[in-house]
């Protein structure tokens, strides 16, 4: 299985309006050139290996791999608690070193997940 990052930043489901917007800008074929919003308040949480966050768990996903040239190769979509089957079976291929997840419903991206 694959490891999501050591720290995330915390998006505490809420309404409020502390949240900045920042541009990203696309300098690989793999990032997109949409908004990130964060909240001002956020704090770093770690995220042990081999650990899929409460967060992923409730929500529909898309899962898309990546080779080694920043092409998608593989796109999957499934439920947040089928998640850990789905990282299982895309990194059975050598092919994908990474895992861009992704909200189905609003196509924000949520995190990665690589392979170590």
């Amino acid at each position: 299985m694959g490891y999501l990052s050591e720290s995330e930043v915390r998006l505490d489901h809420s309404n409020s309006a502390d949240s900045i917007f920042v541009n990203k800008v696309r300098s690989r074929p793999d990032q997109g050139g949409g908004p990130i919003f964060i909240r001002e308040n956020a704090v770093n949480t770690p995220v042990g290996h081999n650990v899929i966050p409460n967060f992923l768990l409730h929500r529909v996903l898309s899962v898309r791999g990546y080779d080694k040239d920043y092409l998608m190769q593989e796109a999957n979509i499934t439920a947040g608690d089928e998640l850990n089957v789905i990282i299982k079976r895309l990194f059975k291929s050598a092919e994908l070193i990474y895992l861009h997840i992704h909200n189905v419903k609003t196509g924000y991206f949520l995190c990665f997940v690589y392979r170590v």
